[in-house]
């Protein structure tokens, strides 16, 4: 998910707070076919014993203890989250379950609008089914939904400017919401699956700070004492998080997968990204490179990281790089200021990571100019770990082109973020974000 948020003069924090939620986990595009129910002959629905078409609705008004099903199957995938809605009418006597990817809601046995949530476990399709031959009830408003991101922008609040607003659904956010009741307001946390398939990432997001969202990121958050264990060091700190002038209006350019979060404002006046080297910040996994760092060992592999402190960082350093929560030292684990990664790319270190990246364009097979893109390796010299390298997110040429750029690689768009130049322009690095 790519999109460019645009949030009106006088916004509402919490309804800031309510989008950026939507947009991370909301609702995906529809599966069901005809869930109103508004095609005569209900063509898309197959109707067991004791259903009919009543007219824009499904009823069950004879005997029988025939489901309701798609005509055509709606399979869910094993692992994916879904929310599903639907509404009871003209009910009289027992109720219905509704089922699907082998998850099933609780007998309803009113009339009422109904939702509910899962994580599939089968591939099983949509099903509806009386609970006895006597029930006497109608269905409508049938809906299935990936929770994989908000891509319908009229959903959003009334402090998002929906005409400058943009969303890119692609690659779907993946997110879910692990605490939005932390004991501060306008704080949520989420959380996503890590590659491997059982671990999870988790990030909050706050707005407590006036004037600032900040994307804290941890190993993990007890929800029940509100606290973190071992909170990435500089992903609390105001001056690297993303600056927010509600009394004027401004654009968040968010990028979401279920491999990270990054996140870049632009205020009202033009001025670009953290108080700290204006730049993007955010959560991003990492492969895992050493034998013994596997998801057996426990260690996260995913790191906080504001890019003005990458690009200031050098081989040894232990104040500018990307810091994980918790990595593992000669002597033991390491965490806070000692959790930090050095990053690096093909050219050499010249002072800085900034300094390394070519400040001018290569050519391609056919002589037209075209961008380096850099994969970016991280390492802990000191702790004589290589940990792999970010996914996903590449650094491109330095100083060349602006904020809000397009490029194209691998018959992809990327779209360039920047650093070190409130303008967007100027000297820094230019961080190049899937914008699909």
């Amino acid at each position: 998910m790519f999109t460019t948020y645009t949030y009106n003069a006088s916004a509402l924090l919490l309804e800031m707070l309510s989008d950026i939620t939507a947009l991370l986990t909301g609702p995906g595009a529809e599966k069901v076919i005809d869930g109103t129910f508004s095609v005569a002959g209900l063509t898309d629905w197959t109707l067991g014993a004791g259903w009919a078409d009543g007219t824009g609705k499904a009823a069950k008004n004879v005997d029988g203890v025939g489901t309701l099903t798609q005509a055509v199957d709606i399979p869910a995938v094993v692992g994916k989250k879904y929310r599903i809605q639907y509404q009871v009418l003209d009910w009289t006597v027992d109720g219905v379950t509704v089922t699907y990817g082998g998850q099933s809601d609780a007998i309803k046995s009113a009339n009422g609008s109904y939702s509910f949530d899962i994580t599939a476990s089968t591939t099983g399709s949509l099903i509806l089914t009386p609970s006895s031959t006597g029930s006497r009830f109608s269905i409508d408003n049938v809906s299935v939904k990936p929770l994989t991101g908000q891509v319908d922008k009229t959903a959003l609040s009334a402090s998002c400017n929906q005409a400058a607003t943009t969303i890119l659904s692609t690659n779907v956010a993946g997110w879910e919401v692990w605490d939005d009741a932390t004991g501060v307001s306008n704080q949520t946390v989420f959380r996503a699956l890590n590659a491997d398939g059982s671990t999870y990432k988790y990030m909050m997001i706050d707005f407590s700070v006036a004037n600032y969202l900040k994307t804290i990121v941890g190993e993990s958050w007890d929800t029940g004492t509100n606290a973190w264990t071992n909170k990435a060091n500089g992903s609390d700190n105001s001056a690297y998080s993303q600056r927010i002038n509600t009394t004027n209006g401004g654009t968040l350019f968010i990028g979401a997968t279920s491999v990270y979060v990054i996140i870049f404002s632009k205020s009202s006046a033009g001025v670009y990204g953290s108080s700290t080297g204006y730049a993007p910040c955010g959560i991003f996994e990492r492969t895992r490179a050493s034998g013994w760092d596997t998801a057996g060992a426990g260690y996260p592999p995913y790191v906080y990281g504001n890019w003005n402190l990458v690009g200031s960082a050098t081989p040894t350093g232990t104040t500018y790089n990307f810091f994980a929560p918790r990595i593992k030292g000669q002597a033991g684990d390491s965490i806070t200021t000692a959790a930090f990664l050095s990053p690096c790319i093909e050219f050499p270190i010249a002072g800085n990571f900034r300094g390394a990246i070519p400040t001018v364009r290569c050519f391609d097979t056919d002589l037209s100019w075209k961008h380096f893109m850099h994969e970016i390796a991280i390492s802990n010299i000191t702790a004589g770990w290589k940990a792999g390298k970010i996914k996903d997110i590449y650094v491109t040429t330095e100083s060349w082109g602006g904020a809000e750029d397009t490029i194209s690689y691998n018959s992809n768009t990327y779209f360039i973020m920047t650093e070190n130049a409130s303008s967007g322009t100027g000297v820094g690095m230019r961080i190049a974000v899937p914008k699909f």
